[in-house]
């Protein structure tokens, strides 16, 4: 499977596929891992460039955990969320 996640508009697709797959069971491990550089000279670093790389680096995998978590199987769903006293 793949999918852009960047695109928020690709997610129903990609919650579809991981039901399918996971055929009434629960998802019992996420891997997670986006990313994207673009290496250039700080002078030729743009607002787009930078607001592109936030999307894709940082909350593209988070919007993306939202829409699965439902699908983490309960005990282990319960020992990654629960936090008592986040910081």
């Amino acid at each position: 499977m793949s999918a852009d996640i960047a695109n928020t508009l690709d997610y129903p697709s990609v919650v579809k596929t991981v039901e399918s797959a996971l055929n009434g069971e629960g998802l019992n491990l996420l891997i997670n891992n986006a990313g994207m550089a673009v290496r250039q000279r700080l002078e030729d670093v743009t607002e787009d460039i930078l607001i592109k790389h936030f999307q894709v680096n940082a909350a593209a995998p988070l919007l993306l955990v939202q829409v699965t978590v439902l699908h983490l199987d309960d005990d282990r769903c319960a020992s990654l969320w629960k936090v008592e006293n986040p910081i």
